[in-house]
């Protein structure tokens, strides 16, 4: 508990300082380091070491405001902060069920807490989830994230040729990770399957194409990722939402308006897992008429995911 104490300490003092503070200025500030000098110096470097590590940006600057230069630390606000996404109580509602649903395989618990409860307030372990399914993360999807994120263009092998690519998309569809990506070579958009890209990935330099080609321009319809047959389906949407959804998925086809203002709609669904997701977003506003089989398939997996929200409660 006392070194838990020390590391809210340190942070924000680092954060609260206008200038950068010395070791020998944070020993001062920070009540629990060892009185010696080696152990403090040993303390304070495993600290810094602990809070990167957590994604706290610890920077170490020149400091010239003594009679000699020093090594100072500080904490960027702009990087350490993240802006409020601005989530909705239906959408924070919506991310409590994915995170009590789903575990990341192949990445520290510790990581994806502290990104959820930043998003949200999200606090409930993966391993007191009951978690109904699992999504594998690796270092090549963190180095994938990373490059969308950063803008950067990636080099790869893929099916007996070099592609060359900028990277927008990432998505999880039937067990496996789609890249979607425009093809500089080809000059168009190509859905790369991860799992069979050949060898090493090479990753360029940041922002290394405009920020409007990026991910925030591209819309896809969470029912179309994947590569899976294409059912069409029809679902009834109620007049609230439907502007708003319309507007939202241009693939959509109207094939009925009701008297009410709800509108019929039909979709080209290739992943029913995007469908399902889409379709809890929308809550009781919504319903699937047609196929049956899709249909029904919507009811066991809200059943599924109802039951595990129920065990964690008390009777």
């Amino acid at each position: 508990m006392a070194k838990l104490a020390r590391l809210l300490n340190l942070t924000a003092a680092l954060l609260e300082s206008r200038v950068p503070l010395t070791a020998e200025e944070i020993r001062e500030r920070i009540d629990g380091y060892p009185s010696g000098d080696l152990a403090f110096h040993r303390a304070f470097e495993r600290d810094k070491d602990e809070l990167r590590e957590l994604g706290v940006p610890v920077e170490t600057v020149t400091v010239g405001h003594h009679e000699a230069s020093k090594a100072g630390y500080t904490i960027d606000e702009r990087r350490y902060s993240l802006k409020d996404p601005g989530f909705t109580p239906e959408e924070l509602a919506a991310l409590q069920l994915a995170r009590a649903a789903v575990m990341f395989e192949g990445i520290a618990v510790g990581e994806v807490e502290g990104t959820f409860r930043k998003l949200g307030g999200v606090e409930a372990s993966s391993e007191e989830s009951g978690a109904v399914g699992s999504i594998p993360l690796s270092e090549t999807m963190t180095l994938l994230f990373g490059a969308i994120n950063e803008r950067r263009v990636l080099a790869f092998a893929y099916g007996e040729a070099l592609r060359s690519v900028r990277p927008l998309t990432l998505e999880f569809d039937r067990g496996r990770w789609y890249l979607g990506a425009f093809d500089i070579d080809r000059e168009g958009m190509r859905n790369f399957r991860v799992d069979r890209i050949d060898g090493e990935i090479t990753s360029g330099p940041p922002d290394a194409f405009p920020a409007e080609n990026s991910i925030s321009t591209l819309v896809t319809a969470p029912w179309a990722a994947g590569t899976g047959d294409v059912v069409t389906t029809r679902i009834l949407v109620d007049k609230e939402p439907a502007q708003a959804t319309l507007m939202e998925y241009a693939d959509l086809r109207i094939v009925e308006q009701r008297d009410d203002a709800s509108v019929v709609v039909e979709a080209d669904v290739r992943s029913l897992s995007g469908l399902y997701a889409f379709m809890a977003g929308l809550l009781e506003r919504a319903e699937i008429l047609e196929p049956d089989s899709i249909r029904e398939g919507y009811v066991e997996w809200l059943s599924e995911r109802v039951a595990v929200t129920n065990e964690g409660r008390e009777p």
